[in-house]
């Protein structure tokens, strides 16, 4: 989760936000199947009292989808969620 960390921060960064703030790894509330608990997920702030933190011509979707392709993909779920980009590491097996 720390190259997950390393590559959403650059992401951040080349997208116009400066500041990559973690919400969440394994503290909080999540549910009892939740990947937080094991450490296997981070949560990336994108918003600040419902507006936006990158600027207005980003897509907050369009960052998620570049983390996810850095990241390879293939072990990786990368979604966002209302205020917040949720990060998981999943293992699978190989198609």
């Amino acid at each position: 989760m720390v190259l997950c960390g390393i590559i959403a921060d650059q992401v951040f960064q080349e997208f116009g936000l400066y500041v990559c703030q973690i919400n969440s790894i394994n503290d909080s509330v999540h549910g009892t199947t939740s990947l937080h608990y094991s450490g296997n997920a981070i949560d990336f702030d994108t918003h600040d009292n419902g507006i936006s933190k990158f600027p207005i011509h980003v897509l907050v979707d369009a960052v998620a989808a570049e983390i996810k392709k850095r990241l390879g993909g293939l072990h990786y779920d990368i979604i966002f969620h209302n205020n917040h980009i949720h990060a998981e590491y999943q293992p699978r097996r190989g198609r």
